[in-house]
C-alpha cells in the first residue's frame, strides 16, 4: 500500500472513541499461530457480541466497507467474523 493510500485511508477513519471495543482488542485479533480453533471461534463470537450493541457499529461498518478487502484489518471488524479457510494458522490439523 503506498504511503498516499495509507494516508487517504486514515484520513476517511470514523470517530469510534465511544466504541464498545476499545480496551477489549485482544478478542477481535486473528488467530494466533498455536491458538486452539475453538478458543478463536469462542472469542470472535464474544467480539461480534460487543460489536453487536456498540453505539458505533454503523461509522464502524461503513468504514470498513470503504476498505478494500485485501487492505482491511484481520480478526474481528464491524461484527464480522473472519472464515477459517484451508492453511489459515488457526486451524489444526490432525496428525
Amino acid at each position: 500500500m503506498s504511503a498516499r493510500k495509507l494516508a487517504e485511508l486514515l484520513a476517511d477513519q470514523p470517530d469510534l472513541t465511544e466504541a464498545a471495543c476499545r480496551g477489549q482488542w485482544a478478542l477481535f485479533d486473528p488467530a494466533a499461530e498455536d491458538e486452539d480453533h475453538a478458543e478463536v471461534e469462542a472469542r470472535h463470537h464474544r467480539a461480534a457480541a460487543i460489536c453487536s450493541r456498540c453505539p458505533a457499529l454503523a461509522a464502524c461498518r461503513d468504514w470498513a466497507e470503504r476498505i478494500p478487502p485485501k487492505h482491511r484489518p484481520p480478526g474481528v471488524l464491524a461484527e464480522i467474523i473472519p472464515q477459517a479457510r484451508p492453511g489459515r494458522p488457526h486451524e489444526r490439523k490432525t496428525p
